[in-house]
């Protein structure tokens, strides 16, 4: 970013720009609530805090079509919440949503294993539609 954006936040507490972030994504303002979130991560000191922002800049950057600078910030919301001993399982599914649309099947399922291992529920809920999804392309792709 240009350093106008960066001082703009400088002051400010990461709460503050973690709310920020929420009103924007409320009203559908995803630049803007990237901004907000990425400045939160990057004064946040608190790993689960810092984890909340990732998330929240993660879904952000996926509604902008960025789909790799979401999936790179929802990889550091799992990683951040880990070093805190929380499973983030909300960032793993939305890992998976980004990888999906973003055509990657495989990596979709490999991120809701991992939320599996934490929420059985994820089976019933999400692996198995993707499974009969990825099973019904193959079979009209004729393999």
């Amino acid at each position: 970013g240009d350093s106008g954006a960066s001082s703009t936040y400088a002051e400010a507490h990461p709460n503050l720009l973690f709310a920020l972030g929420q009103t924007r994504q409320a009203l559908k303002r995803w630049k803007l609530a990237a901004e907000a979130y990425d400045a939160c991560a990057a004064a946040e000191v608190h790993p689960t805090q810092r984890a909340r922002a990732l998330h929240g800049a993660g879904i952000a950057r996926a509604q902008l079509g960025d789909l790799p600078g979401a999936a790179r910030r929802l990889e550091e919301a799992i990683d951040a919440s880990q070093s805190a001993g929380v499973a983030h399982v909300k960032a793993m599914l939305s890992l998976a949503s980004v990888r999906k649309t973003d055509g990657d099947a495989d990596g979709a399922m490999e991120a809701l294993r991992r939320a599996e291992r934490h929420a059985p529920e994820v089976r019933e809920r999400y692996i198995e539609p993707l499974e009969r999804q990825m099973a019904k392309e193959k079979k009209s792709r004729g393999r």
